[in-house]
């Protein structure tokens, strides 16, 4: 009886929320010809565990449990996404979105402090690698289009570090008064490549992960049921294994045969219960008995759902808690899978799916700092789609394909498996370099603030050298001697944040995310003359002398 009332409560309770607020907002879009959307309150936010990110307060009432029920009177969903770590919110985001005959989900980026626990100052050290590094990770997990929040009107007032009232300590930055504003047309450019290329598939999904919304109304958040959503969730994600989250609407109508689950367009060999207690649909519980019956795998962590008969769980996989990373790998390993076989450590995340032609598109982002060796099966022919340029490598054939990815790459491809046999191609190259050329010494420096050059050493940064205090772009200026005429290559390992190169007073490159190379072009012999504009943050300017500086202050800037 207990179970009956609660769950009727917030039922009735939600119900009565989406009457007076979500429904007329809905119905006054719609007569004023506006697409509804925007994203509730996310207790996940910034974590995977249901409550892990405002874990103060009871989601039943926010509202902020019923997710599916509240995107089914938006026409777009969006979702809220906090820092810059893998979170839940992208993937229950697109979860959501294919539950109403959508895909994919708009996602916005907001940012707290983690220099100090004011959490309001948000993050003036932001760099572009950081943005570039998230946004390609929101887009591989489900996110259609990234929006920052925010861009300001003004980069507030110095000697004022009143949280919320100086709009320059507001959730910062305002993305527009970074130093290195004007690279990010080029991270955004990169980025919309990479969402359309991932627009067209439809995801390889071996595991589904059940929702458990009865639960959560009638335990509340603190029930095991939240941290067990949680760690499947960012298990699967951490191994780059493709999941959906299904509601109890979802499977009631999902399809059932040869231990495949249908079910909002996508195909699971997998299904987790992750500490689901209660599950209110009798067609649901149909559907997963029929599903373990054709041979398909049911994952139960926790307590099981008390609805769940003995032959059923006797068909069930079960564990007291979520399997350990290791163990998650072993068990995923043995789910039937059509997708192209990657070989590729952990911090390589990797994303595939289909497109309308049936060919295979896939995505792999370097996210360590060191190289990545992989090998993927085309076993037939692809073609490599340049995300920083947009340009298309024609179609060449490979059995296995070896690639080497620097940090922080990207590469997406596009398989056409086909008959016959093909041979391994080998794209891992080592660099050529016939002549290394130390430029440590020679080198002078100028702000526009100060006008004239003065030496600097480019062993130590700018704020080492007499301008803690600075946040803009800083020129240095050298002049070094090519022994013989040949093309040429910079590598900047110790750039704090971007940097723009030219020589002789032509424009050879920019970079806004390691590794630092740019390409020179052919140098003639003799002497030549370069510049380098570096941007760093406004963290150094704008943390000065407030309590939100932390340490260490000032942060590294230019070489």
């Amino acid at each position: 009886m207990l179970f009956r009332s609660r769950l009727r409560f917030y039922e009735t309770y939600v119900q009565l929320m989406a009457e007076g607020f979500f429904l007329p907002v809905r119905d006054f879009s719609r007569r004023h010809g506006l697409r509804f959307t925007g994203h509730e309150i996310l207790p996940h936010i910034g974590s995977f565990a249901l409550n892990g990110g405002f874990s103060s307060i009871d989601p039943r009432v926010a509202p902020a449990v019923d997710f599916f029920g509240i995107d089914a009177m938006r026409d777009e969903t969006a979702v809220d996404v906090n820092n810059f770590d893998a979170q839940l919110s992208p993937q229950l985001g697109d979860s959501v979105a294919r539950a109403h005959g959508r895909s994919r989900t708009m996602a916005e980026i907001y940012t707290t402090a983690t220099r100090t626990e004011r959490r309001g100052a948000g993050q003036w050290e932001l760099t572009p690698a950081i943005v570039r590094a998230q946004a390609i990770r929101l887009h591989m997990a489900g996110v259609r289009q990234v929006i920052l929040h925010a861009l300001n009107q003004s980069e507030g007032t110095d000697g004022d570090p009143r949280l919320f009232v100086n709009p320059r300590f507001d959730f910062a930055p305002g993305f527009n008064f970074e130093p290195w504003w004007n690279h990010h047309g080029d991270l955004a450019a990169e980025t919309a490549r990479l969402s359309a290329f991932i627009e067209e598939t439809v995801p390889e999904t071996p595991v589904a992960i059940f929702y458990p919304l009865t639960t959560a109304y009638v335990e509340g958040p603190r029930h095991a049921h939240a941290a067990h959503f949680g760690a499947w969730c960012e298990g699967l994600s951490a191994l780059s294994i493709g999941h959906m989250i299904l509601d109890e609407h979802s499977l009631s109508a999902a399809t059932v045969s040869d231990g495949r689950l249908e079910a909002n367009g996508l195909v699971f060999r997998a299904l987790v219960l992750p500490a689901a207690v209660h599950i209110r649909a009798p067609q649901a519980l149909a559907v997963i008995a029929d599903f373990a019956a054709s041979g398909g795998k049911v994952w139960i962590s926790g307590p099981a759902p008390a609805a769940c008969g003995e032959d059923l769980l006797a068909l069930c996989h079960r564990w007291p808690e979520p399997p350990e990373h290791e163990a998650l790998r072993n068990l995923v390993a043995g789910l039937q899978t059509q997708a192209p076989t990657i070989e590729a450590s952990d911090a390589v995340l990797r994303f595939a799916g289909r497109d309308r032609s049936g060919a295979w598109r896939v995505v792999l982002f370097n996210q360590a700092a060191a190289e990545a060796d992989l090998r993927i099966a085309v076993d037939g022919a692809y073609e490599i789609w340049q995300s920083e340029t947009g340009s298309v490598l024609p179609y060449r054939e490979a059995g296995k394909l070896a690639l080497r990815l620097a940090p922080h790459d990207l590469v997406c491809l596009r398989l056409l498996p086909g008959p016959g046999v093909f041979a391994d191609v080998d794209l891992t190259v080592t660099d050529d370099i016939v002549e290394v050329l130390p430029l440590g010494d020679g080198w002078s420096f100028r702000t526009e603030a100060n006008g004239a050059a003065v030496p600097v050493s480019v062993d130590i940064g700018w704020q080492a050298q007499g301008f803690a205090a600075f946040s803009g772009t800083g020129e240095y200026e050298c002049r070094f001697s090519m022994p013989q005429a040949g093309n040429a290559r910079l590598d900047l390992p110790g750039v704090s944040v971007a940097v723009e190169a030219d020589v002789d007073g032509r424009a050879c490159g920019r970079r806004a995310r390691p590794p630092f190379r740019i390409d020179l072009g052919w140098l003639s012999a003799g002497e030549h003359a370069m510049r380098l504009r570096v941007s760093n943050t406004a963290a150094n300017r704008f943390y000065a002398g407030t309590p939100f500086a932390g340490e260490p202050w000032p942060d590294e800037s230019g070489l």
